[in-house]
């Protein structure tokens, strides 16, 4: 009896191995997929490919060594259609900028989209980080109106880190 004989035998007489091999072969199937999906996506096709992270630690702030580029208001839009799916704010091309500055560098970009929602942008970007400091998918970010202590100390110190980012690149 060959191979293909016994396999056909028992797919044809135990319907449980059967259901279970076909299960197997779905569970492969998929994951060979969604491998290909994930190679796919990271390829150079895409334009704001420039503003994408390539590593997994995406902390936001590296440590001195590393030189960083200065972000300038017109590298906003390309920032935000790298990072931000059009499904999760739709309106990604409708905002009011407003920059968080100190000793005439813009430390932080805040981004209020006009149909709710806001994106906070980093000054400054390095290669293997992400420049998205925080957002939320619902009202606006006043950085000139923070009640909450905890929040207005997160604030300060990324200001702080982010303006050692910058001195530490000139």
């Amino acid at each position: 009896m060959s191979l293909y004989d016994a396999m056909n035998y028992l797919f044809n007489h135990n319907k449980t191995m059967k259901n279970k091999f076909i299960s197997i072969i779905r569970t492969f199937l998929a994951t060979v997929l969604s491998l290909a999906f994930v190679i796919g996506c990271s390829t150079k096709d895409n334009p704001a490919e420039d503003f994408r992270s390539t590593d997994s630690t995406r902390s936001g702030l590296q440590s001195s060594s590393q030189k960083g580029i200065l972000v300038s208001q017109n590298q906003i839009p390309g920032i935000l259609a790298g990072y931000l799916a059009k499904d999760t704010f739709p309106s990604i091309d409708k905002y009011t900028l407003k920059t968080v500055s100190e000793d005439g560098y813009n430390l932080i970009y805040v981004v209020n989209f006009d149909a709710g929602g806001w994106v906070l942008v980093s000054g400054i970007l390095f290669p293997n980080a992400s420049p998205i400091l925080g957002f939320s998918f619902e009202g606006m970010y006043d950085p000139d109106a923070i009640e909450s202590p905890e929040a207005a100390f997160w604030l300060e110190a990324t200001k702080r880190k982010i303006a050692e980012q910058i001195r530490a690149n000139l």
